[in-house]
């Protein structure tokens, strides 16, 4: 990557600002760089929990946001997880309750979790991004139930330490 893309323009700045983003662009154009880097320069300061949740429709597709995440973040100690249909659910929970700082996940796995272990949802006391890659996909009826069950699961909570630290949304 020499110069950023169109969607990177318009994303990066707004996500560095702590604004939400919304964007619309074609597969290739950049997109999971325009949230992944902010993500992990906000990362750096406060390594410690889920930072970062992004949602992904498809188990293809959040197995190469993982990748592009960790191509990003090589020299930043990034630990991420991906959580997804298919793969052994209880190895799934143990990688949850590590806190890695990027979760990439489909709607319905992390629902399944949360259902099967309430405590999991403390895994992201900290989260400050919540990201729904192929938004226009995951607000399809069929993925109602499942959406609304995660983000009611990630839903921010009071804090005690009084740090007011906004949760950033974006879709994309």
């Amino acid at each position: 990557m020499t110069s950023p893309t169109p969607v990177q323009r318009a994303v990066i700045p707004a996500l560095l600002r702590g604004r939400d983003a919304i964007a619309i662009a074609h597969t290739g154009s950049g997109k999971t760089a325009s949230f992944a880097l902010p993500i992990l320069s906000a990362l750096a300061p406060d390594p410690y929990g889920v930072f970062a949740l992004v949602l992904s429709p498809t188990r293809e597709l959040a197995f190469q946001l993982a990748e592009q995440f960790r191509a990003l973040g090589v020299g930043c100690g990034l630990r991420d997880a991906v959580v997804v249909g298919g793969l052994d659910q209880l190895s799934q929970a143990r990688e949850l309750s590590r806190r890695p700082h990027v979760v990439v996940a489909s709607p319905g796995r992390l629902r399944a979790l949360f259902a099967a272990d309430p405590s999991l949802r403390g895994a992201f006391a900290k989260l400050r991004f919540l990201v729904m890659d192929e938004a226009d996909r995951l607000l399809e009826d069929s993925f109602e139930g499942d959406l609304a069950a995660v983000l009611q699961g990630v839903a921010p909570r009071p804090r005690s330490d009084g740090d007011g630290s906004a949760r950033q949304t974006v879709l994309v």
